[in-house]
């Protein structure tokens, strides 16, 4: 911003010609112009006006940092020339009229731009932003012009794409790979009795917890046919038939029910309470898992909200699973697209790649019907935030060195790394 309001005003006594820039000055945050930050920089007298309100803007060109607008309002249109830095705009206007500031077709145009697109337009006519980048790898953006502009949408097959539309920021991925790794894991025990559901939030509304509940077994034995409400509580009216191993994965499933109330089911936007929330929660789950590897009938089952923990599952959204021993391994995959990068998470059991996997049950892999607990609350937050980035993270080549430095290098410290090239 100018100095004071003395500078402002000595500004605003010359007058000078439009084709001549003016220089406004942003804000705290690169490319933002505000409403008051625009009025704050400008003459009253300019405000005042009402003619040439809400013009027509039509894009012509953006090169390197000087973006060109063709504005028009009743059958008039004048050339309006922005260079954008990350602290001011250079802003000229072909019209040649004389003004103490802004001319009025350059005022109305950037106050149409700041209550249509928001504070943030320029940021994406910036160098190396969404428009320069959609601009350079056309076949992967949809671009349309609009009554601003341009509108740009991605490709929904880039997934996330790195500093254009990021879903990453905030994520501490340092933090998330210094989680704990391999706890330790207990004595396997032999239960039968119960079945037993897994309880996961698809919106990471809280951790995976599992909870006990009677089946009502067919004929054969075979299958489940109903089930009675859930077992809440560590004393019930079952009690009596229940062998001490089952009042012990019983005590457990207790146990995690609780923690769940400690926080939310997300390990990378966490504070540490709620790190220490999960820690808790994953040992709980290594602790039931050599005595749950031992059941007949476990389920998962997609839980929303604590309502449904009075009654009965419902069965028709049960998905029976097999929880198996194997742990998963995670990797990586750079592709080589070209114009840009690829980054995807592979997972490997016994060393072969699964091809279909999904992650939504936090702490564990889903293959099918096959469930495998992660190894890690690393890799649990790797696979969240993977999972958040859609499995797949596009990164074109003027950003990757960035990207490398903050994300690639940290990442290939911790987990297995494969460039292929494979530009289809």
């Amino acid at each position: 911003m100018p100095a004071n309001k003395k500078t402002q005003q000595e500004r605003f006594k010359l007058l000078r010609n439009a084709v001549d820039p003016f220089v406004l000055y942003l804000e705290d945050e690169p490319y933002i112009l505000t409403e008051e930050g625009l009025k704050g920089q400008v003459d009253t007298s300019i405000q005042k006006k009402r003619n040439w309100d809400y013009p027509t803007i039509k894009f012509i060109s953006l090169q390197g940092q000087i973006l060109k607008l063709r504005i028009s309002n009743r059958e008039v249109s004048y050339e309006l020339t922005v260079k954008i830095e990350p602290d001011k705009l250079h802003i000229s206007c072909s019209c040649g009229c004389q003004a103490q500031t802004l001319c009025n077709h350059a005022y109305q145009t950037l106050k149409k731009l700041i209550a249509f697109e928001r504070t943030d337009y320029f940021k994406r006519y910036a160098p190396k932003g969404l428009i320069e980048i959609a601009l350079t790898n056309k076949k992967h953006f949809k671009i349309e012009p609009n009554e601003t502009g341009l509108y740009i949408k991605p490709s929904a097959a880039l997934g996330n794409i790195y500093k254009i539309a990021d879903k990453m920021g905030g994520v501490d991925l340092n933090g998330v790979l210094n989680l704990p790794q391999q706890p330790a894991q207990q004595e396997t025990i032999r239960v039968t009795d119960l079945t037993y559901i897994i309880l996961y939030s698809s919106r990471d509304s809280h951790f995976p917890f599992l909870l006990p509940c009677l089946g009502i077994l067919n004929k054969a034995g075979t299958d489940i046919k109903g089930f009675y409400n859930f077992i809440l509580d560590t004393l019930n009216e079952y009690d009596a038939v229940l062998t001490n191993d089952q009042k012990e994965l019983n005590g457990l499933c207790y146990e995690m029910r609780q923690e769940i109330k400690n926080g939310s089911g997300s390990i990378i936007d966490c504070d540490p309470e709620q790190t220490s929330c999960a820690v808790n929660i994953f040992n709980l789950w290594n602790k039931a898992l050599p005595i749950l590897h031992q059941q007949s009938f476990i389920y998962r089952y997609n839980f929303y909200y604590k309502i449904q923990l009075t009654g009965r599952p419902e069965k028709g959204r049960l998905q029976r699973i097999s929880l198996s021993r194997e742990k998963p391994l995670l990797h990586f995959q750079l592709n080589d697209k070209g114009a840009f990068y690829q980054l995807e998470m592979n997972v490997s059991i016994k060393g072969k790649n699964l091809k279909h996997f999904d992650t939504v049950s936090t702490f564990f892999i889903c293959n099918d019907k096959n469930l495998y607990l992660l190894s890690s609350l690393k890799d649990v937050g790797i696979t969240q935030w993977m999972r958040r980035c859609h499995n797949r993270i596009t990164v074109f080549k003027e950003h990757f060195t960035e990207f490398k430095k903050e994300y690639l290098d940290p990442l290939c410290n911790h987990y297995p790394l494969k460039i292929t090239n494979s530009q289809k």
